[in-house]
């Protein structure tokens, strides 16, 4: 059974963000190039976004669990990370921190409106 997201009304037209965060949805496209980037610390399960009058329905995307918690450190301790190249900090802000590697796939793959920040 896919996990139900209700678009809100007035964006059942808008084009789909490749990561929406409240539930971390990730567009089809997006996920594969985080599988073929080498992440394998993800539950997956289908998504499907429902207009509230239900006349829109959008399939194809992913609802996402990232696998694993790091430490909180400064600077961020490579040791702790397990080798995972993308992983959540033990105190969840909603950060998602990914490895070099993985932003550099999504921008070879020029999937608009995914930015990148520096860890602080």
């Amino acid at each position: 059974m896919p996990v139900e997201l209700e678009i809100v009304t007035g964006d059942e037209q808008a084009q789909a963000l490749h990561w929406f965060d409240s539930t971390p949805v990730v567009s089809k496209v997006l996920f594969e190039v985080l599988r073929q980037a080498g992440v394998s610390n993800l539950d997956a399960y289908e998504a499907v976004l429902l207009s509230e009058d239900g006349q829109t329905r959008l399939d194809g995307d992913k609802a996402i669990n990232v696998i694993g918690m790091v430490p909180r450190d400064t600077p961020l301790d490579p040791s702790h990370t397990g080798g995972a190249l993308m992983f959540r900090l033990d105190r969840f802000n909603g950060e998602v921190l990914v490895h070099r590697r993985v932003k550099e796939a999504t921008e070879a793959a020029r999937l608009r409106w995914l930015s990148f920040q520096p860890h602080r």
